[in-house]
């Protein structure tokens, strides 16, 4: 199934750009058909240019085309959510079939390892500070965090920081002065074949944001976009989008005084009419459903960015931290400890793994532990 997932991700995302071109196809295929019968009714002349006796053109070319699929310029390899090839490929040359689908539901969660990055740069950021840090120094990394600015309760309530301090297996202390100090003995260590975590892909991560000029001190989300198609495609697709839900209320203006005297069509027509809620439906929501997502992001962007703005004004507080919080972090640095170098085997921090087999893994260490001493 992980190697059939992108192809059917893209035939998915395809198959909505596909529905669009068929329900306007088919919507005023039948709106052109049921004008020609009541002109014919009117006036017995028909069609000028030629056609068969139920009106329809000599040529199929002439409303098909050669080829429409040329025009959408299909492109196979192409996946936000799954990809053929290991390179991903250009939004800007996503096709016009899926553009559609960009443009309907969006490009997936552009923060999709939020957690894993706050864990990789958290831990970063203790390891500098010889694993002995403090709630303010962790608060540009979390979510919950208060304004500096306008909340003085860090010093107080901490509890904004249990998610990262758990899953980094932390322990609180209390100094002399009474501030709360967080120790991180097991990132205290680290290998000779490691810089800041231990996984490649952890790594990739640290490394591809520093080279990208990120700043690494605090954790900054990506904000929503629209739609990552181009601007034509995005254009093209909202613009048919209009078309097809227009041409599917004249048509149902049209099917409904045939339904009034209880007549059903023959053909293709017939098809249409039993088939004509759900092309209302799908044009109706082909319009809704971008309207709607477009408030959805405004409002995500809006909290995504009052979290970054705090967090940055986190950052600044610490960089020229005085007063008590001077004195807090000066605690913190007098508990750090010298990082010591082990071997591979040593190795007890993945950001890679859940928190429930980081727990298991440190339990069963304790008791190879215990029995060691036993064993003595």
């Amino acid at each position: 199934f992980r190697k059939a997932k992108p192809v059917l991700f893209y035939f998915l995302r395809i198959s909505f750009g596909i529905a669009l071109v068929s329900s306007i196809l088919a919507i005023f295929s039948a709106i052109f058909i049921l004008n020609q019968s009541s002109d014919e009714e009117d006036d017995d002349r028909g069609f000028r240019g030629g056609g068969d006796a139920r009106g329809f053109p000599s040529s199929m070319n002439y409303w098909w085309g050669p080829s429409p699929f040329e025009f959408f310029y299909y492109r196979p390899y192409y996946g936000y959510y799954g990809s053929l090839t290991e390179d991903r490929v250009d939004p800007e040359e996503m096709g016009f079939l899926e553009s559609t689908f960009s443009y309907i539901f969006g490009d997936g969660n552009p923060n999709q390892n939020l957690e894993q990055k706050r864990l990789i740069l958290a831990a970063d950021m203790i390891r500098e500070n010889n694993g002995a840090v403090t709630a303010e120094q962790l608060a540009p990394f979390c979510d919950d965090a208060p304004d500096p600015l306008v909340d003085d309760s860090s010093y107080v309530d901490e509890r904004f920081v249990l998610p990262i301090v758990t899953q980094l297996d932390g322990q609180p202390r209390v100094t002399e002065e009474g501030s709360i100090v967080y120790l991180f003995p097991e990132l205290q260590t680290s290998a000779s074949f490691v810089s800041s975590v231990s996984k490649e892909n952890d790594r990739s991560i640290l490394y591809r944001a520093k080279e990208e000029g990120e700043d690494t001190g605090f954790l900054e989300e990506k904000e929503y976009k629209f739609s990552l198609a181009p601007d034509g495609n995005r254009l093209l697709a909202g613009g048919l989008g209009v078309v097809n839900v227009l041409g599917a209320f004249y048509l149902g203006g049209q099917l409904s005084s045939y339904a009034a005297y209880g007549m059903k069509l023959p053909g293709f027509l017939g098809a249409v009419q039993i088939f004509y809620p759900y092309l209302a439906s799908y044009a109706v929501l082909f319009n809704l459903i971008p309207f709607i997502r477009s408030f959805w992001i405004k409002r995500q962007n809006s909290l995504i960015q009052k979290r970054n703005q705090r967090r940055r004004r986190w950052k600044t507080v610490l960089s020229s931290a005085v007063g008590r919080l001077g004195k807090k972090l000066l605690s913190a640095q007098k508990l750090g400890t010298k990082m010591k170098r082990l071997s591979k085997e040593d190795v007890v921090y993945d950001t890679s793994k859940p928190l429930n087999e980081l727990e298991k893994k440190k339990q069963m260490d304790d008791l190879d532990e215990f029995d060691r001493l036993l064993g003595d």
